[in-house]
């Protein structure tokens, strides 16, 4: 198949029919690139022009939903298809509102120029409806995901939004679902943004000691902080500069130990985070969701879920989800002293 502004629209109409044989899938793929750019244009087009061919955009979209269907192996009939999980929505009666609570969620599937978190944006979108039904306003959550996720916005949402609006009896959750990176020379670990640059991470990333030491020093009660992401560069949720190998040492992951700061982290500096393909989460927010939901109870504080007893129920089905593909994923909370902390989150 031949890439051309004279023959796309011609294109379009053969590869979005559900006879695709494993050529034309090739081909398909191939080319997906120079369809993707054609979407964009037209999209930005809709944008300020209300004659653009809706046809042609729903074909554009068809085409986006059999990209990724070929891409992961999914039946064609299936394509259009919307995942589900039994985490996407709070299975628990909602907690009254508390307007102390405030909460910061980011979620980045898609990044400017490297390859995708699978999954990230809507592992931070079932987050925040649980965190309403923990009776977090809404007006309290800032949610960046996709584009609006860089790491001017990151930034000013944790140096200023949150030091602006929160007080001595607040509790902040931050939940960061996407890619980290590890620099090769340093060891530190890195929280990549949309706009980050694994070969620049001084420049485009957060280091990570830096964001917990900006999160320890808010001026709240407690804060809580969820990360589903990983630091080893040797696939899943994080990744490299062009060139460079996987670490095989532990990026330093150090939380401060005052008692303010707590961290459930998605797995050990050198492992990979992985995804549950069928729920459409990573594998650690699937089963961090599916603890509040009732699966994490505590055994000593009846009919309710603490930091400890959801750690001690999702480090283990995590651990045997990863073992189900071959590889290893041991979430940590940190730090280690609150393994059994009675906190209740719901």
């Amino acid at each position: 198949m031949q890439s051309g502004s004279g023959s796309w629209s011609q294109n379009l109409d053969i590869v979005t029919g559900e006879d695709l044989n494993k050529k034309i899938a090739d081909d398909f793929l191939n080319d997906y690139q120079f369809y993707k750019d054609i979407s964009d244009k037209l999209n930005l087009a809709a944008s300020n022009d209300n004659a653009v061919n809706v046809g042609i955009m729903e074909q554009l979209k068809s085409l986006s939903q059999t990209v990724h269907a070929l891409k992961t192996g999914q039946p064609l009939s299936h394509a259009k298809e919307a995942i589900r999980s039994d985490v996407d929505r709070p299975d628990y009666k909602p907690l009254p509102e508390d307007p102390n609570k405030f909460a910061l969620v980011i979620g980045i599937s898609k990044y400017r120029d490297i390859p995708e978190a699978q999954f990230a944006e809507r592992d931070a979108k079932a987050m925040k409806a649980h965190l309403m039904a923990l009776g977090y306003p809404e007006e309290n959550i800032i949610t960046l995901t996709g584009d609006h996720a860089t790491k001017s916005s990151l930034v000013d949402k944790i140096e200023r939004w949150l030091p602006m609006n929160i007080g001595p009896k607040s509790t902040v959750f931050v939940y960061y679902s996407g890619h980290g990176a590890p620099d090769p020379v340093s060891k530190q670990a890195y929280l990549v943004p949309w706009d980050g640059e694994p070969g620049e991470l001084a420049g485009t990333a957060l280091p990570l000691s830096q964001f917990y030491a900006d999160l320890n020093k808010l001026p709240a009660k407690r804060v809580l902080v969820a990360l589903d992401s990983c630091f080893s560069g040797a696939g899943g949720r994080s990744v490299l500069a062009r060139g460079a190998r996987p670490l095989v040492v532990q990026v330093s992951n150090d939380v401060p130990s005052n008692g303010k700061l707590i961290v459930f982290s998605a797995s050990k500096g050198d492992q990979i985070s992985g995804t549950v393909e069928k729920e459409g989460h990573g594998a650690f927010t699937y089963y961090f969701l599916k603890g509040l939901n009732g699966a994490g109870m505590s055994e000593h504080r009846k009919g309710h879920v603490t930091v400890g007893s959801l750690y001690h129920y999702l480090a283990p089905m995590v651990d045997a989800a990863a073992h189900r593909q071959e590889r290893s994923q041991n979430p940590e909370l940190l730090p280690r002293s609150d393994s059994g902390s009675p906190y209740v989150l719901r």
